[in-house]
């Protein structure tokens, strides 16, 4: 992954997308998701274990460990879908995403090329990015990636998606992979904020692909 011209800069969200090759899907079963979600914990913190693989035979160690840890990004929403993923990221240094990415996309590529018996690049090109500059723009932004399976209509409701952080956004459980923001919570009725878009973004998507 090549040296972007304009850097991620330090404590800013940035709403991340980034695809598959065409014709490929980079999670094609609960095992490719839940490797790549323990990923994000672990190549998220600062002091890290000695290696990804020693961190993954230590399950029971994982929660104490974590919890110790300092975070150099911090990620506030994330959805896996079976050909790209959306996480809304920041970090406390300049380029810090950038470095993240370079390593949860390399590690995933690497064991997916090893488990499929591939050779060749996984994902296209470099991840996109766009700053989040207000907070309306942030609470549209997490419920646009919420919405995702819904809009591709791989489920009927975002709670029912393993692979996202929804569940984190409604349970906000003591160990969270999501540095939630305050914002969300002080803003908007949660649930039925995200409700209320469902048809609204299905029917956006359904006309974007009847372009021409």
């Amino acid at each position: 992954m090549g040296k972007r011209k304009i850097p991620l800069v330090a404590n800013c969200l940035y709403h991340i997308y980034s695809r598959a090759v065409p014709g490929t899907d980079a999670f094609k079963d609960p095992q490719d998701y839940n490797r790549f979600i323990k990923s994000l914990y672990f190549y998220c913190i600062e002091d890290r274990l000695p290696s990804f693989s020693f961190f993954l035979e230590r399950k029971k160690e994982i929660p104490l460990f974590f919890n110790k840890s300092q975070k150099h990004v911090s990620i506030h929403t994330y959805c896996l879908m079976p050909n790209h993923l959306h996480m809304i990221l920041s970090s406390k240094e300049t380029n810090g995403i950038s470095m993240f990415l370079q390593k949860t996309l390399k590690s995933h590529s690497l064991y997916y090329n090893s488990r499929y018996k591939r050779k060749g690049h996984l994902w296209q090109g470099k991840f996109e990015n766009i700053i989040i500059q207000t907070d309306e723009q942030l609470l549209h932004t997490i419920r646009y990636i919420h919405l995702n399976p819904v809009t591709a209509y791989l489920v009927d409701y975002p709670q029912q998606w393993k692979y996202s952080s929804y569940k984190e956004y409604i349970e906000r459980p003591k160990l969270s992979l999501c540095n939630i923001p305050d914002t969300f919570y002080r803003n908007i009725d949660h649930l039925e904020f995200t409700k209320e878009a469902i048809e609204i973004q299905r029917e956006k998507a359904k006309n974007k692909k009847l372009k021409p």
